[in-house]
């Protein structure tokens, strides 16, 4: 049995967060907006954003009292029917040709507050789906679809393991799969240390609350979820699948 778990355990509770400014959805942007550079940039990259602004609430904020959120594509996190987090992400993939590390400007800015190892991103949806992808980014969770959990960064912190667990339990018995599909890339730190891949450190860390149904799904090198199209990321995941005995499904789930 896993016992259901609270964030009240912790010590510390998930509270609302104000948005970072105006919040524009981005669906309604781009059909009073459509040459805005934040609609052209997420669709020159090949999302939806009627799916973005719908399901998400991804939207842009043009000014903040911050100023890394200002002139930014806002991703919004809900817990609740709360939101608990944001992240401002820049618009475009370097600041004017200079890669963000040497600008010295960060791509991703996350909202002050924001308790990260107590959420993950698209928590609520995603475990509703037998099968849940686990990926690192926001933007992975909007190429992986509903059944995407974001982690934010390689790790999940124990609360949440236990969390997702329980969720899984309760929404599937013994029949929810956790595939877990992080970047390839390992970091300095796991390099130098010679780590276990992030991957398979996880994979060993859900197994004893999910046994037999943990799939690690280890993306090509120079590929990462969020530059996969969705149809070679669940081809890439069913053989895998396969080979191991494991059923996966992406059935949209019972409401």
């Amino acid at each position: 049995q896993i016992p259901e778990v609270r964030e009240a355990e912790t010590g510390h509770v998930v509270r609302e967060i104000r948005p970072p400014g105006p919040m524009w959805r981005i669906d309604r942007m781009a059909k009073d907006h459509p040459n805005h550079q934040a609609v052209v940039y997420l669709e020159n990259r090949h999302y939806d954003l009627e799916k973005l602004g719908r399901l998400w609430q991804v939207a842009y904020c043009p000014n903040s009292i911050y100023r890394l959120a200002t002139n930014r594509i806002i991703i919004p996190m809900y817990q609740d029917g709360m939101m608990v987090g944001w992240q401002a992400r820049y618009i475009g993939d370097s600041v004017n040709g200079v890669p963000f590390n040497v600008a010295g400007i960060p791509k991703y800015w996350s909202s002050k507050g924001f308790k990260r190892r107590l959420v993950a991103y698209n928590f609520e949806r995603a475990v509703r789906h037998r099968t849940v992808v686990i990926v690192e980014g926001m933007t992975d969770v909007w190429s992986v679809g509903p059944m995407g959990l974001g982690l934010l960064g390689k790790t999940m912190s124990p609360f949440l393991q236990r969390k997702f667990a329980w969720a899984m339990k309760e929404h599937h018995g013994d029949r929810g799969v956790a595939v877990v599909m992080l970047d390839p890339e390992l970091d300095r730190r796991d390099l130098k240390k010679q780590r276990e891949h992030p991957i398979y450190r996880l994979q060993g860390q859900l197994l004893p609350h999910m046994p037999g149904r943990v799939l690690p799904v280890k993306p090509p090198d120079g590929y990462d979820p969020g530059s996969m199209e969705r149809p070679w990321i669940r081809r890439l995941i069913r053989e895998l699948a396969a080979e191991r005995g494991i059923q996966v499904t992406f059935a949209k789930p019972k409401s």
